[in-house]
């Protein structure tokens, strides 16, 4: 096994999968070539039909993830610019629509890309502790990168147009219990060293329903509160392209005509 190889771990207990990202040198940062591997082991889960549900969770106890690597972020590299929107926004979309649920097993601070699995995520089960917060601080790394790969809609989705506004306008770092006033957590443990045996138990639970009513429950939920979730994607991406090509030097439209141009599309104006 490589090194990059033990940064992400599948197990899999009776009909629970859990993905583990392992990587705390750098606080549990996803990687580039980590995420390929965790698109294959999401592939696994979902093909899997002994699995009945997937928990996500990190080694360590002083961060859960400090989102993607920001070394893929210090030069605007076309590659890595396209690995971010194609392949890195296809770990969002696919932990959203995998048929088994998704549990979250969060026991530190979770940013960027962190913060975005919890928002897509089914199921959120958090330790009871101060220092854990939640941040979406893509507008405010540098000059600002445009909130791509899911944060937008997992924002939307989870929080609404008011609360998603406030944490990617600001970048700022929100706390447990102000995430979870907000209505969004399933459970806050204590004492937090309970966490594991707590999700362990849900995860027990869930995987004593069929495959099939798992799986349609899921997605019949999921299209009431996005009925045009892949579209939503796609939106995100458009507008981060226009971004990077404009960091990069390339020609493009003005902005006025590129925001009209996307209202047009997206919302079906004549």
């Amino acid at each position: 096994m490589s090194e990059q190889d033990e940064k992400l771990l599948l197990e899999r207990k009776g009909k629970v999968a859990y993905v583990t990202i392992n990587n705390p040198k750098k606080k549990n940062a996803i990687e580039i070539p980590m995420i390929y591997k965790f698109l294959e082991f999401l592939d696994e889960v979902d093909a899997d039909p002994k699995v009945r549900c997937l928990v996500i969770r990190s080694t360590g106890d002083d961060v859960f993830s400090a989102g993607w690597d920001l070394a893929m972020f210090e030069s605007v590299d076309q590659k890595n610019i396209d690995i971010l929107l194609n392949d890195g926004a296809r770990i969002s979309k696919k932990i959203h629509f995998l048929k088994k649920p998704v549990i979250m097993q969060i026991q530190g601070p979770a940013v960027g890309t962190g913060t975005i699995m919890t928002l897509l995520a089914d199921v959120r089960i958090v330790a009871n502790k101060k220092d854990i917060f939640f941040q979406l601080p893509e507008l405010i790394i540098g000059p600002g990168i445009f909130p791509a790969t899911g944060p937008t809609v997992g924002a939307v989705k989870l929080l609404g147009n008011a609360r998603a506004k406030d944490m990617l306008f600001t970048g700022r770092r929100v706390s447990l219990e102000e995430f979870n006033s907000w209505g969004v957590i399933n459970q806050i443990v204590d004492p937090p060293e309970d966490l594991p045996n707590v999700v362990k138990n849900y995860a027990k639970e869930l995987s004593r329903k069929s495959l099939e009513i798992l799986a349609l429950t899921k997605n019949a939920i999921n299209t009431m509160s996005i009925r045009l979730a892949n579209e939503f994607y796609n939106l995100e991406n458009d507008y981060a392209e226009y971004y990077f090509a404009g960091l990069k030097g390339e020609s493009r439209v003005g902005l006025d005509e590129f925001l009209e141009k996307m209202t047009k599309k997206y919302t079906r104006l004549k």
